[in-house]
């Protein structure tokens, strides 16, 4: 209450366990505790429900309602905003999730539910615009379904871009991390909406499946795909037949099939081979990028409040060992503990 942002360790991880055995879950045991179908999406929802409210917590966010008609469908459009907007800085992240049934800041349902909420979630993200003063907002495209993601993704941005709108474009910039299909969704947005462009000092694509020959008529956002604005992550899985660990942040091999389809954009590797992972192991390559935007939308020296945060950032930074598969970390020095009890999740931190 009261606004005030929760404090959280960078060595912690949250995860599931079963109550009675005090198992902890994984991709190995996950159908012992937790059957497919519809116990499965249960759990899922609750796990949902839960990462939203650590999100909640650890950003001073709020659920900001977007649409209501529920003559037209029952469920509205939402979304989670910085409850104050910070006085020190005009930066705002955006980050919109994937199509499937994840739902706002949610990542991957699997992972969610067997390897940890920071690995699944926008939740690292959160904490790390919080430490550099900047605006959180977290779309959640599938509050419809999926089939209405477009439309659910265009209504929120233009609820939520409105609001931030000032009379200096330059003074309210965005960097968006957009994830699989809301890649897409964002391209095709700024195509109808390309005087936003210049509010975009940077944009992580991880895994996105837009094509550039949307806007092949469009110069100014053609130019801004491929300029140092924009950056593409790659998951070892986007690679036909790639077994070999790929290290996150060093430039990806290309062929002339990828460039016709995404530009000239400059594409690195994740680091993992999983589609739902690549925002958690490349985290920290999306926030060199996303700072070099702030460095090149100010001038001067700016970003003073910007690079101290970020010096928090790696000072603080949890160095984990990942393993292969970019699955949790295993030099983790405690676990948060998310029981479901009475059908709803419990959280215990244990050391």
């Amino acid at each position: 209450g009261g606004g005030d942002v929760e404090p959280y360790c960078h060595d912690c991880l949250t995860k599931l366990f079963h109550i009675p055995s005090s198992t902890c879950l994984t991709p190995s045991n996950r159908r012992r505790y937790i059957a497919d179908d519809d116990m499965y999406d249960e759990i899922a929802r609750l796990a949902m429900e839960t990462a939203q409210e650590i999100m909640m917590r650890s950003g001073n966010l709020e659920w900001i309602t977007i649409c209501d008609d529920v003559a037209a469908h029952p469920h509205p459009i939402r979304a989670l905003v910085t409850r104050r907007r910070p006085s020190s800085s005009g930066n705002t992240l955006l980050v919109a999730t994937g199509k499937g049934k994840v739902r706002c800041g949610i990542f991957s349902r699997q992972h969610l539910l067997t390897s940890s909420v920071e690995s699944s979630t926008a939740l690292p993200m959160v904490r790390d615009a919080t430490i550099r003063g900047m605006r959180v907002i977290l779309l959640d495209p599938n509050a419809r379904g999926d089939r209405a993601g477009m439309t659910t993704f265009e209504r929120s941005m233009e609820h939520l871009v409105a609001t931030t709108t000032t009379d200096d474009d330059t003074n309210d910039v965005l960097h968006v991390l957009a994830h699989s299909q809301a890649g897409a969704q964002l391209v095709r947005y700024l195509k109808d909406n390309c005087h936003l462009t210049k509010r975009i000092k940077a944009v992580a694509f991880t895994d996105s499946n837009h094509n550039i020959q949307w806007v092949k008529d469009n110069d100014n956002l053609f130019r801004l795909l491929e300029s140092q604005s924009c950056l593409y992550f790659k998951s070892g899985a986007a690679a036909a037949g790639c077994r070999e660990r790929k290290v996150a942040g060093t430039e990806a091999e290309v062929d002339s099939f990828w460039r016709h389809r995404f530009g000239g954009i400059k594409t690195l590797w994740a680091g993992t081979g999983e589609h739902a992972l690549t925002n958690w192991v490349a985290r920290q390559h999306i926030w060199d990028h996303f700072d070099g935007g702030v460095r090149r939308c100010c001038e001067g020296g700016g970003d003073g409040a910007v690079g101290a945060g970020r010096r928090v950032v790696e000072t603080e930074r949890c160095r984990e060992k990942e393993e292969v598969n970019g699955n949790v970390a295993a030099s983790a020095v405690a676990v948060r503990r998310c029981h479901v009890h009475h059908g709803r999740l419990r959280e215990v931190t244990t050391i």
